[in-house]
């Protein structure tokens, strides 16, 4: 099904939510599925608990290292290097990807935007990329890439490639 949607990778998640009186549990498993070979290319949990009433720190908590986690699964197998995961004010991004020793600063950067289309002839679903812009690496940082692009509107999740 995968290929015939033209996907490469499919996340195959499974959540449990344990809201208690006083603390809150969510565990995550997603297991990275490779499309054209159908194996498990990479699997990660997640376990999350809080002691507080409030169950949204904890959900937080989780959906922010799933993001890490997703973001350098599509890194690591996309043709782009890294994911925006923040944009702190207009044209500038956090981006985040798998091995940071290969950016400097200065390096001329696309940013794509990704969404999925519905083809209404075929009743179906596929990836859709386009440029949305362009920009700089300003600085690479322990935690992800700091990208500088004016006047360019981008969204978590969107790709970010190098060019070279």
């Amino acid at each position: 099904m995968g290929q015939f949607l033209g996907a490469k990778l499919i996340l195959l998640p499974t959540a449990r939510l344990e809201v208690g009186v006083v603390s809150t549990r969510l565990d995550l498993d997603i297991k990275v599925e490779d499309v054209a070979t159908g194996s498990i290319i990479q699997t990660f949990e997640v376990r999350t608990s809080s002691t507080s009433l409030s169950t949204n720190s904890s959900i937080t908590a989780c959906l922010n290292r799933i993001r890490i986690d997703i973001a350098e699964v599509i890194a690591s197998t996309y043709p782009a290097q890294a994911m925006i995961v923040h944009s702190p004010k207009p044209g500038v991004f956090w981006a985040e990807a798998k091995h940071m020793t290969s950016f400097y600063p200065g390096e001329k950067v696309r940013i794509l935007q990704t969404q999925d289309v519905f083809n209404p002839v075929k009743g179906t679903n596929a990836p859709f990329t386009v440029e949305a812009g362009r920009g700089r690496i300003q600085s690479v940082e322990a935690y992800g890439l700091v990208i500088k692009a004016p006047g360019v509107t981008a969204e978590n999740g969107w790709l970010v490639e190098v060019i070279r």
